[in-house]
């Protein structure tokens, strides 16, 4: 098979938003093409038929491409990389590779079998994959370089968790973020985090913390978002299927301090807010009001309030020879 193919048809299948579906034309008279049905149906039934992976390149290309991370980003440099004849390496930090699509979402969306069905795909075109390698410490520029890599592709993602600045979040184990709670959840299956849990958000990354620490076993888990369910930018149908496992929702709130006896979390003050103008975003501005505060009691607080790369390592990177860094992607999945 030539031309364009997707590397990740039963991801985008389950996951994918589908914002496209917003601007198909059949939505003005009719229903949009449901666009993630549609593929994920047909990649099942070539499955059923017996349906392959594109076949490795004929050609063979001498230049050496290393990938540095194996999370959408890096997978899909790969596979395409590896169409065109490269001679492809991935590397990755974890022991398993996936990157955010391993340890970022929960394994009742994205199911393990799945993806190591669609990474297998791209390891057949012939990519060489190496896990539990850290850019930084075990690998360099310079040691890539020196290894005969002629260019370096970094699809690092956005791993660092943005915090919350408010009192009482700092040097508590109790007080963690969505993305090493999942990625604990994920590869570790582990226990119940507590019997009340609050996450704090109102993205995707939140809904899946709010799901997961419910099927972990947390009695009352409660989500916080500082705007209205209107304003919330997670899926509509996530945020239905967290009210159908009896997550709570508390809007139009924000937290203002972590509340901790004997070095553990007791509870989360918070403060009601009203929209005031809009913000940079187009939303309006949460407004917090004066003698609103309340406490709810809690064992854990989550949060999922956005997240960044971690890119300490391009300090003085534009001193050195630039075609040794062909992209930098800074991939937030959520």
């Amino acid at each position: 098979m030539t031309g364009f193919w997707n590397p990740f048809p039963e991801f985008t299948g389950r996951i994918c938003p589908a914002p496209c579906e917003t601007s198909c034309v059949l939505g003005i008279n009719d229903d949009a093409v449901t666009i993630r049905q549609v593929e994920l149906a047909i990649i099942e039934a070539g499955f059923e038929k017996g349906l392959v992976a594109p076949r490795p390149p004929q050609k063979r290309l001498d230049t050496k491409v290393a990938v540095v991370g194996s999370g959408p980003a890096g997978l899909t440099a790969a596979f395409d990389l590896r169409k065109a004849g490269y001679q492809v390496t991935v590397f990755e930090a974890q022991d398993q590779l996936g990157g955010m699509l391993r340890v970022g979402i929960p394994d009742y969306r994205l199911p393990p079998d799945v993806l190591d069905r669609e990474i297998g795909y791209i390891l057949r075109l012939g990519a060489e994959a190496r896990t539990g390698v850290s850019f930084g410490t075990d690998i360099t520029l310079e040691s890539l370089k020196a290894d005969g890599y002629d260019a370096v592709f970094m699809g690092i993602g956005a791993q660092e968790c943005m915090k919350l600045g408010i009192p009482g979040e700092a040097d508590c184990d109790q007080v963690v973020d969505a993305v090493c709670f999942l990625r604990e959840a994920n590869l570790h299956r582990t226990p119940s985090p507590g019997r009340n849990v609050v996450v704090i958000g109102g993205g995707n990354v939140a809904i899946d913390a709010v799901r997961v620490a419910k099927r972990l076993g947390s009695k009352n888990v409660t989500l916080l978002y500082r705007r209205t369910e209107a304003e919330m930018p997670a899926e509509a149908e996530e945020i239905q299927g967290a009210r159908e496992e009896g997550i709570a929702f508390h809007f139009l709130t924000s937290p203002v301090e972590v509340i901790q006896e004997n070095g553990r979390v007791t509870g989360i003050r918070c403060i009601v807010n009203e929209l005031g103008e809009p913000d940079a975003s187009g939303r309006r501005r949460p407004v917090p009001i004066e003698g609103s505060e309340t406490l709810i009691e809690t064992d854990m607080v989550i949060t999922a309030i956005g997240q960044s790369p971690e890119i300490s390592f391009t300090e003085g990177i534009m001193e050195q020879e630039s075609q040794y860094l062909a992209a930098l992607e800074n991939a937030a999945v959520y």
